[in-house]
């Protein structure tokens, strides 16, 4: 990374998302779950055909988003693995990553098999956690693995397992979705090997917890971390409780569209490009988020990250 206070920074753009059709192709025939195409109803081989009205202007705005980071002389990291984002951060000062957030929110391809059994054996142990289970019980028509979830996600998101946090965590006033990050995380190990983990960032070789996101940055990283996905400031949270204010992090906590972020990237490289020796990634950033205000989501229709 730079040493030198008046040389440029060294900006890197990791790219967890497919956002060409033959990229989309590639992800689709890979052996590794894609939860992203799931949720985007990309993993059915029939919607390939779709895939170009469907993302017409995620690849517009990709298009200006390499144009402009090649003229900052950014380097680019497509179809990008943990690996690539490992090598992005022990060799740039920022560091932006553009891909899918696994949240909280259980769905029924979660599910693996032997959940039922599994669940119906946590409802006969004592404690917080089963009496949070029971709630679920409570809540599930019993007919479908859809109302299971439908009934598993209100009590994530309703506090029914704040009991089950760490001592002093339950009364702490956190955001709804810190709250409901843990609260996945107890559900997690509780089904433990029967559902698929929540709270990851999904790239191309799989999904990566929290945890290996803290463990992948080098201990004298000191820059930047654009974490451009939705809902990201669970993770922030977890790099924040790692590494305090060492490092800089750019998170938030909505679902935002590919199109918009790849806009505001494009605009924070080119107004560092503008800067530069001088200036920096973050802060030209944020005087670009600033300037479009909070109309974005509303205007967007293609898929969320």
């Amino acid at each position: 990374m730079n040493d030198e206070s008046d040389s440029p920074e060294k900006v890197a753009l990791v790219i967890g998302i497919p956002i060409s059709i033959e990229e989309c192709a590639l992800r689709l025939r890979s052996p590794v779950p894609w939860e992203y195409g799931e949720r985007t109803r990309e993993r059915d081989r029939a919607q390939l055909g779709k895939f170009s009205a469907l993302y017409e202007v995620v690849g517009e705005a990709a298009a200006d988003l390499f144009a402009t980071a090649s003229a900052a002389k950014a380097t680019i990291y497509r179809c990008a693995t943990f690996a690539d984002l490992k090598a992005a951060l022990s060799s740039h000062d920022a560091v932006i990553v553009l891909a899918h957030w696994r949240g909280s929110s259980v769905s029924s391809l979660d599910l693996l098999p032997g959940w039922n059994d599994r669940f119906q054996a946590l409802l006969k142990w004592s404690g917080p956690r089963s009496d949070a289970f029971r709630s679920v019980r409570d809540g599930w028509s019993g007919s479908s693995a859809e109302s299971f979830c439908e009934s598993l996600n209100r009590a994530i998101n309703g506090g029914a397992f704040r009991a089950c946090f760490p001592s002093g965590a339950a009364q702490l006033d956190m955001s709804p979705l810190l709250g409901a990050a843990m609260s996945r995380d107890i559900v997690d190990q509780a089904f433990d090997p029967h559902l698929r983990k929540g709270n990851a960032l999904e790239l191309f070789d799989g999904m990566w917890s929290g945890q290996a996101i803290v463990g992948a940055i080098p201990r004298d990283f000191r820059g930047t971390l654009d974490l451009s996905c939705c809902t990201s400031s669970v993770l922030a949270t977890n790099l924040r409780v790692a590494y305090g204010d060492a490092l800089t992090v750019i998170s938030n906590d909505e679902s935002i569209p590919p199109d918009y972020q790849m806009r505001v990237i494009e605009g924070g490289l080119w107004l560092l490009n503008r800067r530069r020796p001088a200036g920096d990634y973050a802060s030209a950033r944020r005087e670009v988020s600033k300037g479009l205000g909070d109309w974005r989501a509303g205007s967007y229709r293609s898929g969320y990250l």
